[in-house]
């Protein structure tokens, strides 16, 4: 006797799993006002803390996601390319966070809204990719809240 399984499994599917996951991101980042606000320390203090902390919130889980230390792993990293890349995180990070310490949250934000279409933009220009449709919509839509 065969058993037929659906397709479809009660668990979520990648799509529904990446969804899931974009909204709790936008949870966290949204939240990130309000815990600058709340932190009692210099700005270079919170920024140390602040990396620490990512840096090993990224490295946990490539243990897991990846079936343990991987040299393959550290390589990507450790090439010119990775260290710019990680250069340019470190110095966004730390700009973000000063921003919230020395403006306001709103102002922030709205700055911050922003990147989404400016990384469209840079796209356009620089990889000649097409802007969709939908992109340049939303744009004026979200840049007057």
């Amino acid at each position: 006797m065969t058993v037929q399984t659906s397709a479809r499994s009660s668990s979520m599917n990648e799509h529904e799993r990446g969804v899931v996951l974009v909204l709790l991101a936008t949870l966290a980042w949204s939240a990130s006002g309000i815990y600058a606000r709340l932190l009692t320390t210099d700005l270079w203090t919170a920024i140390a803390w602040r990396s620490l902390f990512g840096g090993l919130f990224l490295l946990i889980p490539s243990f897991f996601l990846e079936g343990g230390f991987s040299w393959r792993q550290w390589r990507t990293v450790l090439r010119p390319s990775g260290l710019v890349m990680t250069a340019c995180q470190t110095f966004c990070q730390a700009c973000f966070l000063g921003a919230l310490y020395t403006t306001t949250v709103a102002n922030v934000a709205i700055i911050y809204a922003t990147a989404p279409f400016i990384a469209a933009l840079f796209g356009w220009i620089l990889l000649k990719e097409r802007v969709q449709p939908r992109c340049l919509r939303a744009a004026p839509v979200s840049s007057a809240w």
